[in-house]
């Protein structure tokens, strides 16, 4: 099923925190198994790289988006061993600036304060 994956684009997921038999949120934003990425099957598990670059297609898409003006997936392209994915802590953190609350690289939005997704 589908999962929460940086650069968080999806409006409507099938599970907020993936089952256990897949405990992975793949860089797609699919549930998959730790055992799949441990053998570098995909790149990220809920936002922490295994090191393996990311496909060719997900470059393509992630530099296409920014052409158009979405650079939220950029820092996500470049990922080492065992390091958070930039989007996965920022997309949901939210900064005060005097008076208001404004949400950084996709976060929740003004007034609130959203969630760190577990990795």
């Amino acid at each position: 099923g589908s999962c929460r994956a940086a650069p968080f684009r999806a409006a409507v997921v099938q599970w907020a925190a993936c089952p256990e038999f897949a405990s992975c949120c793949s860089e797609y934003g699919y549930c998959r198994t730790r055992e799949e990425w441990l053998s570098k099957g995909f790149r990220d598990c809920n936002g922490v790289s295994n090191g393996s670059p990311l496909s060719p297609d997900a470059v393509a898409a992630e530099k296409a988006a920014a052409l158009i003006g979405d650079t939220s997936g950029l820092v996500l392209l470049d990922v080492s061993v065992g390091t958070p994915a930039i989007g996965t802590i920022i997309g949901e953190v939210t900064v005060g600036s005097g008076g208001e609350t404004v949400a950084v690289n996709g976060g929740s939005g003004a007034g609130s304060s959203a969630g760190v997704d577990a990795v």
